[in-house]
């Protein structure tokens, strides 16, 4: 490559982005799509590496994608166990990316999500061909067979110290046996090979929490770093005159407790309660609401883009009662750039975001009774909704603003190819 002109634009570097799905699916694949808008502008060109699906966006790599497979459908018996052996190695996924690398010569690699799917058979690859290696870590894989550490509706380590028989025990992964040992598996030949540890150069965490997790969970300290997701702040008008309801938005799965939220509503007949989203729990939520005559809770579906922004701003607060080590919530981020107060459990890295009594309130998780509380500390007090808004709004400006995550990414991304020290 010859040496750049004086005065001329610095030359592209190409970056190899890796996800097992490239499409909008949950929070890891909106971050991707908000990068892949922002990145070009800033000296990258972008290679991707994914997973077949008839819902993916175009891209010219698509060729280099890896053949679908869905865990949670029920095939033929061989189908199934091919299903498994690509969830611990996928010769597939390590000769595409030998492909993918030759073809491209990626500078950096940044991947996300790729268990299962795709597998850590990738990483070796990368490693021979000398790319540096950057993995945001969404969730506590490296660390917990279920990725949750939770099982049987409670918070569960009892793999964090690498006894991950345990998962095989209590059925961590969809009450299985066999999808438990499977993962189990995966995680013992993960930590005997040291395929993460040792292709990997930089694990990126979104929240504080998350990094002392894995760090209890044998990943070293001087390969994690913390950064923040992100929303554009000029995409959110704040908002700090309020209507008369709270909202919760997000996925309606156990985990996030919807369940204990639904149960404080109903005794708070007079605050309405919007939930927005859509999950396996919605039928159990419906049953409630029936059977206990609630009739201040509404389900008003998935919401999306300005209707759901709209949402956000007329809310009194919105609620994050997770009963999970949740990482960093996009949904908390996107209430307080609307000047929304959060009332957060104190659990995973929602302390990290929610400061008590600053930018929204916190409450014990599991806890119905002190939901309802800090619901109703907050609900009907106008000057504390509007200064915990206003107090929202500024931390997003200055800690989660595209801007602020950007030059931190771009700082990450040229320590680990070498181009600065590290600190």
């Amino acid at each position: 490559m010859n040496a750049a002109l004086p005065g001329a634009a610095p030359a592209m570097r190409r970056l190899l982005i890796g996800n097992k799905y490239f499409f909008r699916k949950g929070g890891a694949e909106t971050y991707l799509f908000d990068l892949f808008d922002e990145l070009p502008a800033r000296g990258w060109e972008l290679v991707q590496f994914s997973m077949q699906h008839e819902r993916n966006e175009p891209t010219p790599y698509a060729p280099y994608f890896v053949d679908k497979v869905d865990y949670h459908e029920h095939g033929s018996l061989i189908g199934e166990a091919r299903a498994a052996m690509r969830l611990l190695y996928s010769n597939q996924a390590r000769a595409n990316m030998e492909r993918l690398v030759r073809d491209t010569r990626p500078h950096l690699a940044h991947l996300h999500n790729i268990y299962h799917q795709i597998s850590p058979s990738i990483l070796p690859v990368l490693k021979r061909h000398g790319v540096p290696v950057v993995m945001t870590l969404h969730d506590l894989k490296l660390a917990c067979p279920n990725y949750k550490m939770r099982t049987g509706g409670k918070i569960c380590e009892r793999c964090l110290g690498g006894d991950f028989y345990q998962a095989v025990v209590h059925r961590c992964v969809q009450d299985s046996r066999l999808k438990s040992a499977l993962c189990a598996l995966e995680a013992y030949l993960a930590r005997w090979t040291r395929v993460y540890l040792d292709n990997v150069d930089l694990f990126i965490t979104p929240s504080e929490f998350y990094r002392r997790k894995l760090i209890e969970g044998g990943v070293p300290a001087q390969q994690l770093v913390t950064l923040a997701s992100f929303v554009h702040p000029e995409q959110y008008t704040p908002r700090y005159d309020k209507g008369d309801y709270f909202l919760y938005l997000g996925r309606l799965s156990e985990e996030k407790g919807i369940m204990s939220l639904v149960r404080a509503a109903a005794g708070l007949p007079g605050k309405r309660l919007l939930i927005a989203g859509e999950g396996p729990m919605q039928e159990a939520i419906e049953a409630l609401l029936r059977a206990q005559h609630v009739s201040n809770v509404e389900l008003v579906g998935m919401q999306s883009g300005q209707a759901l922004i709209e949402l956000i701003r007329g809310a009194r607060c919105v609620v994050v009662p997770s009963e999970w080590y949740e990482n960093c919530p996009r949904s908390a981020i996107e209430a307080m750039a609307c000047g929304t107060p959060v009332i957060g459990a104190d659990i995973g890295g929602i302390p990290d975001m929610v400061e008590d009594g600053v930018t929204g309130l916190l409450f014990e998780a599991f806890s119905v009774d002190a939901l309802r509380a800090a619901i109703l500390r907050l609900h009907d007090d106008d000057d504390l909704i509007a200064e915990l808004g206003r107090n929202a709004r500024a931390k997003v400006e200055q800690r989660y603003s595209i801007g602020a995550h950007l030059e931190q990414l771009l700082a990450i991304y040229d320590r680990v190819a070498g181009r600065v020290a590290p600190p």
